[in-house]
């Protein structure tokens, strides 16, 4: 559950940073995914890859129980980054976002 919260957070951070420097939303999101999208992949398949080796663990079968079922999560963590929360995104965005933003995005930089 927290790597799909991280996700979402980079997700959503990069899509603000490009809202501020101007860009429509459908461009935004378009640059976000095209920058953090391989990111999010190549890190959600990194923690696929390392629990499916759990499921070689015969002897312990919670344990591969538990390969299992983190393998089924991260298919699911990265579809909902990856898929639904850009739609979702966009959807409000261009539903309830006419307005321009006063003040740009805090970031972590001081």
């Amino acid at each position: 559950m927290a790597i799909g919260i991280e996700f979402t957070i980079l997700l959503l951070m990069r899509y603000y940073e490009e809202r501020d420097k101007g860009e429509d939303p459908i461009q935004a999101m378009n640059t976000a995914m095209t920058k953090i999208g391989r990111a999010i992949l190549v890190s959600a398949g990194m923690v696929f890859v390392g629990f499916f080796v759990l499921i070689f663990c015969f002897q312990f079968p919670f344990v591969q129980i538990f390969g299992h079922v983190t393998m089924v999560d991260m298919v699911f963590i990265m579809f909902a980054t990856l898929v639904v929360m850009p739609a979702l995104v966009l959807t409000f965005d261009l539903k309830f976002g006419k307005k321009k933003a006063t003040a740009p995005v805090p970031s972590a930089k001081k």
